[in-house]
């Protein structure tokens, strides 16, 4: 009869496999992963864009020798698509606070609306002309041959820090008089954090967002009466005979005032 053979697991005494970590060898490392092209980069730009539906973005601006955020919209309408393509640049027109919350609310909590300027004869742009709703700006800019919504060529490729986000719309709810209200064209608190937290790598200044706007003095003077307030007229005093009845003297100076 055939011996039994043994086990070639058990039976048997293990050998030192060379590639074993028992036996010293290390699992040689893994090529690092390839960074991503920069046409592969502006194409994922570029999807991300067409997908967003407001299309804003953070991107740094220059301000003299100081850089400054600012709040723009991609217009890809009316960008250069070869531009688009090889480096990322795109056609952005702009967008402000508005002026009646930036009275009495920080940065963070205002909306924004559309800056449009003055267009001179020589096709120059102007001073501020007004702050428009944006679901309102298309039909100015329809309506009007003297103002226009100030756009620049901006690369975001290079200038871009937070985008693209949408608007954000918030609700009030009312308590008492007050009336529940609905405020749209408002920023994500999700975007404003990540510019606070990228502002110092894109050497920009975000450390005012979160500050109460400051205490206006009042304009108000002795010698300048409110537009709205109609100035009284100077009572003439007449003189009446004394009756020695109170309510007759009244209506006799009553009379005499209208006489007047």
């Amino acid at each position: 009869m055939l011996r039994e053979l043994p086990d070639p697991v058990d039976g048997q005494p293990r050998l030192a496999i060379h590639g074993a970590p028992s036996n010293g060898w290390k699992i040689p490392p893994k090529d690092p992963p390839k960074l991503p092209s920069k046409a592969a980069l502006l194409q994922k730009l570029r999807r991300h864009i067409d997908e967003s539906t407001d299309k804003l973005f953070f991107v740094r601006a220059n301000q003299g020798e100081k850089c400054h955020w600012k709040l723009g919209q991609v217009v890809t309408k009316e960008s250069n698509p070869h531009a688009m393509k090889t480096y990322g640049q795109y056609r952005m027109r702009w967008f402000i606070p508005n002026s009646t919350d930036t009275e009495t609310l920080p940065t963070i909590d205002c909306q924004f609306w559309a800056e449009f300027r003055l267009l001179r004869a020589d096709l120059s742009l102007g001073r501020r002309q007004a702050i428009i709703k944006p679901s309102k700006a298309e039909g100015r800019l329809r309506d009007s041959t003297t103002m226009v919504w100030p756009q620049d060529d901006v690369n975001l490729a290079e200038d871009r820090i937070v985008g693209p986000f949408n608007f954000e719309k918030r609700r009030t709810p009312g308590s008492g008089r007050t009336k529940a209200g609905s405020y749209t064209n408002l920023i994500p608190e999700e975007a404003w954090n990540k510019l606070e937290r990228l502002a110092g790598s894109s050497c920009v200044d975000a450390s005012q967002i979160r500050l109460p706007p400051p205490n206006k003095p009042n304009r108000q003077t002795s010698w300048r009466r409110p537009k709205n307030k109609k100035r009284k007229k100077p009572t003439t005093l007449v003189a009446v005979e004394h009756t020695g009845n109170p309510r007759a003297e009244r209506k006799r100076r009553h009379y005499k005032r209208k006489q007047k």
